[in-house]
């Protein structure tokens, strides 16, 4: 059971009003110091070596984490706190292929839920900290119930790719779903990127202000069977690449 969570953070992010998302591009305080939370290459949370499981905790730490240079800071109006992130702060584990018209409205709904998300959690944040402790056992069998129904949905998903591959094109979205819960559509503010790591092809999607997620395996097959030519009109080359919020991400090269 974990004893020494970050009671001060916690403390004072529940001083934050519940306004929505808090406005941590705002907050520059003077205070900043390490603490040992690592969030691990497959989206694990530790603190202190501890698995943090609580969804709702982890969510509210992910709501005020900030990238600056190559750091990961924990940010309140008071107090950064430095942490360790192995690659991605968040996981994409699932992936949708949507029409137009339905990738506005999700992205509507997804701005009216996150208001509603940040007033909710807020309100409970004096719950946190005290419950913490006498529920860890509970989330933790919460936790792999929540995993078997990522794992059951990412299943379905990939199963119905097919039928959506042969539809993908420039009218079409891909829509992703965060371990955080957030859903977002793949556009000019969400990019689509993919690094050579190895022998290994990594695919990142952008979350918001340089924070990326790092796509799940399953989430990379479905994308990959979505790849196809395309032809880059300035110079000539030719990329496998995908569409979607109405713009082109070109992915990986094609030797000529």
């Amino acid at each position: 059971m974990m004893t020494d969570l970050p009671y001060s953070l916690l403390a004072e992010l529940g001083r934050v009003p519940g306004t929505g998302k808090p406005p941590v591009h705002l907050w520059h305080p003077d205070n900043v110091k390490d603490i040992d939370l690592v969030i691990k290459r497959d989206g694990t949370w530790l603190y202190q070596g501890t698995p943090i499981k609580r969804p709702r905790l982890v969510r509210l730490f992910a709501s005020v984490l900030r990238l600056e240079g190559d750091e990961y800071f924990l940010v309140t109006p008071v107090e950064k706190c430095r942490i360790t992130v192995e690659d991605a702060p968040f996981q994409a584990v699932l992936m949708e292929v949507i029409a137009a018209s339905k990738a506005k409205a999700a992205i509507a709904e997804q701005g009216s839920e996150k208001d509603a998300n940040g007033r909710k959690d807020a309100g409970n944040q004096a719950d946190v900290s005290t419950e913490i402790d006498a529920s860890g056992e509970k989330d933790a069998g919460n936790q792999a119930d929540v995993s078997t129904e990522i794992d059951a949905s990412g299943e379905k998903d990939a199963s119905n790719q097919a039928d959506a591959s042969s539809e993908i094109g420039e009218g079409s979205s891909l829509l992703f779903t965060t371990d955080m819960g957030e859903q977002l559509v793949a556009d000019a503010d969400h990019a689509l990127r993919i690094v050579q790591s190895g022998d290994e092809w990594i695919p990142y999607l952008h979350v918001r202000d340089g924070l990326e997620a790092r796509l799940c395996r399953n989430v990379y097959y479905q994308l990959a069977d979505l790849l196809k030519p395309w032809q880059d009109p300035a110079t000539g080359d030719t990329w496998l690449g995908v569409w979607s919020g109405g713009r082109h991400f070109p992915l990986m090269q094609v030797a000529s």
